[in-house]
């Protein structure tokens, strides 16, 4: 199979959404607020339920607390813009790291891998 296959049949794959709305609307408040700072409690508000009800949802549903959640994004956000041809430290600050460090030291503890060094060497294509 090639890579253009594989991502032609990723593509053809229906999206599940999310079963439940309140989930949804709490992603998409971690969406709105990746750039800066994401409030748990914010979160928790934009779904309409309690922090505790929040954090609840989250490991039942998707097996991370909010916080965990919060980094996967970021670095998903993080690397598509570095793979779009953003240096590091823009993508880092555009996906709401402090600073290329702060984004490259998540790396290499999540993956093992030195950001800097990784992500320029890989040729991919972007799916979204």
């Amino acid at each position: 199979v090639s890579l253009d296959g594989l991502a032609s049949a990723l593509l053809a794959q229906p999206r599940q959404a999310l079963p439940d709305p309140r989930l949804q609307r709490a992603l998409e408040q971690v969406d709105a607020l990746l750039s800066g700072k994401v409030s748990a409690a914010a979160v928790a508000e934009a779904a309409h339920l309690s922090l505790s009800q929040l954090e609840r949802l989250f490991s039942a549903k998707l097996g991370l607390p909010v916080r965990q959640l919060v980094l996967w994004r970021r670095l998903r956000l993080a690397i598509r813009g570095i793979l779009l041809g953003n240096t590091l430290t823009h993508a880092a600050h555009g996906a709401g790291f402090a600073d290329a460090a702060h984004f490259s030291r998540t790396m290499r503890s999540l993956f093992g891998v030195r950001a800097d060094r990784s992500l320029r060497q890989l040729t991919v294509k972007l799916i979204d």
